[in-house]
């Protein structure tokens, strides 16, 4: 669901399942959205408002570079864009990715989680 996983059910949840970090929902978020649990696993939430459609991604990707200017300046920066496949075609992720600014790299999900852990 769209509420933050507790750091005990995150840390359990990895240990049992031997995960390398958990994506925990869909929803739009004010937070950085990403965070360690104690146990060192990654906890990824989407940035990506599952109901309103894919014209939001090009202003999540700006307000990510405004965050990781002004807020994280000496922070890695990660960012999990949730993407609704009924209502996003691949040629609008194609073009997406096309114009993405040299900050920006697209990973698979399991690569995310291995870049978090090293930067951690």
């Amino acid at each position: 669901d769209d509420l933050t996983l507790s750091d005990e059910i995150a840390c359990t949840f990895a240990e049992w399942m031997d995960v390398d970090g958990i994506f925990i929902d869909y929803w739009d978020n004010m937070d950085k959205g990403w965070y360690y649990a104690s146990c060192g696993v990654p906890v990824v939430r989407s940035q990506y408002i599952y109901l309103l459609g894919p014209e939001q991604i090009p202003w999540i990707l700006e307000e990510a570079c405004t965050a990781k200017t002004y807020l994280f300046p000496n922070e890695p920066m990660f960012l999990f864009i949730g993407v609704n496949a009924w209502a996003t075609p691949p040629t609008f992720l194609k073009g997406i990715v096309e114009d993405l600014h040299e900050d920006f790299s697209v990973v698979r999900p399991d690569t995310l989680m291995s870049l978090m852990s090293e930067a951690r």
